[in-house]
């Protein structure tokens, strides 16, 4: 195994040759380039060589109807989309930044093999060789798989298009592809297989979604499912499929906008990555009032900060990093919820201001404290009370009124909870008047 280590393209290196990486760089842009180009060829032409039926992808699509027949529309979209996000990883090979091209030749000679298993597996199923077609897509299957549990920690410019992306494809397409191979694939015997066997989607991605925290493999096989629950019910309406379809997108899907606490943790605790994690959630306004935490987190990126605070994360504590994350994780899933809410809007993080209203009682004790202060003239008083007020600015118990989101000056109802190692949020989405 030792001498065969040198020459397996599929063994794990700490780095690589500069021969090697413009072997992965050639290879990939090649395989990709070969993959694109079929896909999009067979999209429109129908092949004019072979002795069985040939048509188009999605000819072949709807003239085998089944219960995993997909929507040529959505499925063309998410794979349009891949595919513009696995050019932006081979890009990656060609980055100035040697941990951005060692990351990306990690995973090159899998993502290589997959460009020319998919490459086969189109040219095989649009000349109704279904059988080759799924044999195809099992060997890709397992390929991806290995490719997951071996590299599932990478960035995610790696980890989306190059790995959960295609994975999740694939999995949906052995059932899509298996199901026209069988004969009399919409008879009443391989309908009801398929109410059976749609449930694994679900199965699959909740696996990823718990074990891994993975929200791409989740929100990747919801679009799918998605797709699959528009075709189906274009195809029949009274019928169990697209409803079942529906189902497991909706449940994938708000498991998917759950964000991790744990990974947020993680990424606070980065002294570089935590910083830019809070200022891209959080907006200047929010950031002029931050928890104490928040603001230890940010001292790194502080001029005026210590040497000790930069390399002791500015010293934060186990505790404060854990709660640090849990506001953060609150701040980001109801940001998210809040942009999914007005899809119209095409809302960033920065045209969202998440507040909490004040209760009765704190209103009344902000006005006691006013008029207590005016009562003070001297000035050990007058400091003592500076003090006091930017303390309290950073008690998170002062804050604890119901949350509200101020978009672009305008609130929405929100409601942020956790629960152990997740957080997740609900915002009532609303139309503003037209002037």
């Amino acid at each position: 195994m030792d001498r065969f280590h040198p020459i397996n393209p599929f063994a794990r290196r700490e780095s690589r040759s500069p021969s090697s990486v413009v072997t992965y760089k050639a290879l990939t842009l090649l395989t990709w380039l070969l993959s694109v180009v079929a896909s999009v060829y067979y999209t429109y032409e129908t092949p004019k060589d072979g002795v069985y039926h040939r048509r188009n992808i999605w000819d072949q699509n709807y003239a085998h109807y089944s219960g995993f027949t997909q929507n040529y529309l959505i499925t063309s979209i998410y794979w349009l989309v891949l595919f513009v996000l696995q050019l932006g990883y081979i890009s990656h090979l060609f980055s100035s930044k040697l941990e951005h091209v060692n990351a990306a030749c990690a995973v090159g000679s899998h993502f290589i093999l997959n460009n020319l298993l998919h490459f086969a597996f189109v040219m095989l199923f649009v000349r109704s060789h279904f059988i080759w077609a799924e044999a195809m897509l099992i060997l890709n299957f397992a390929n991806l798989t290995s490719l997951y549990f071996r590299h599932n920690a990478y960035p995610r410019f790696i980890h989306l298009p190059a790995v959960s992306g295609p994975l999740a494809w694939t999995f949906v397409a052995i059932y899509w592809n298996g199901a026209i191979m069988v004969p009399h694939h919409n008879s009443l015997i391989a309908r009801i297989f398929a109410n059976v066997f749609i449930w694994s989607i679900l199965v699959y991605g909740m696996f990823f979604i718990v074990v891994y925290k993975d929200y791409t493999m989740g929100f990747c096989l919801s679009v799918l499912s998605a797709s699959l629950g528009v075709a189906q019910f274009h195809r029949q309406i009274m019928a169990f499929q697209w409803i079942f379809a529906f189902v497991i997108m909706a449940v994938l899907f708000v498991f998917t906008v759950v964000v991790a606490i744990s990974r947020i943790q993680a990424i606070l605790s980065n002294p570089a990555r935590g910083p830019r994690f809070i200022r891209r959630i959080l907006t200047r306004e929010e950031l002029e009032r931050p928890r104490a935490y928040i603001t230890q987190i940010l001292r790194p990126d502080d001029k005026t900060s210590t040497e000790a605070g930069r390399s002791n994360g500015g010293g934060i504590s186990s505790r404060e990093l854990r709660e640090a994350a849990a506001f953060m994780a609150g701040r980001f899933a109801a940001k998210e919820a809040a942009i999914k809410a007005h899809p119209q809007r095409r809302l960033t993080f920065h045209d969202i201001i998440i507040i909490q209203r004040a209760t009765q009682q704190q209103r009344r004790e902000e006005e006691e404290e006013e008029n207590a202060q005016e009562t003070r003239n001297t000035e050990e008083n007058s400091i003592r009370e500076r003090e006091r007020e930017s303390s309290s600015e950073r008690d998170p118990r002062r804050e604890s009124g119901p949350p509200v989101a101020l978009i672009k000056g305008t609130g929405a109802k929100m409601s942020i909870s956790h629960d152990g190692d997740y957080a997740t949020a609900v915002c009532l989405g609303f139309q503003p008047k037209s002037s």
